[in-house]
């Protein structure tokens, strides 16, 4: 064509690499938004996953390795057919579709936090829905991240309260009849 044959290959390698996040071995926010037009009836299950204290962990054990804990933990989910996983905005939150309903999507997720937390030491937030097909994929899942930021700051008062109460090791209200 022209002799731009070898400018266009390299053009759809460099496009092809933009839709797989090497780092986390799942596919990029760009990979899930090209697939976007072709979900609809093939997943009906969206988990939204956040990992929690990734700064924390990544002052801890460095990035790379912060990164091959994160991807070994989302291999877990991945090992299961019929799933997609997707990074989202930040390398901490990502996406899973999924061809099961929600129970069996929310026990593959929480078998996975706790494969991460317990090998791995890495833990996450999730939220698991079941989705329509008719609300567009990228606004369903704006809303699930709202609702997984309410979990962790509901996570962070409750970690508050027992901080505060195993510093007395006693029980609130201890003197009440």
């Amino acid at each position: 064509m022209f002799g731009f044959d070898r400018e266009i290959n390299e053009l759809k390698e460099k496009y092809r690499k933009l839709l797989w996040d090497s780092n986390f071995g799942v596919h990029s926010r760009a990979g899930l938004d090209e697939l976007n037009g072709d979900i609809k009836g093939k997943y009906k299950t969206v988990a939204f996953i956040d990992f929690d204290g990734v700064h924390e962990l990544n002052k801890k054990y460095g990035y790379e390795e912060v990164n091959r804990r994160i991807s070994a933990t989302l291999r877990e989910i991945s090992k299961v057919t019929d799933v997609f996983v997707a990074r989202w905005f930040s390398g901490d939150e990502l996406v899973v579709l999924s061809r099961h309903d929600a129970e069996k999507t929310e026990r593959l997720v929480a078998a996975a936090s706790l494969i991460g937390l317990v090998v791995y030491d890495t833990e996450f937030t999730y939220y698991v829905e079941e989705w329509d097909g008719e609300t567009h994929l990228n606004n369903f899942i704006d809303s699930m991240s709202h609702k997984v930021a309410d979990i962790k700051k509901i996570k962070s008062s409750e970690k508050q309260v027992v901080r505060y109460f195993g510093k007395h090791r006693g029980k609130p209200n201890s003197n009440a009849n």
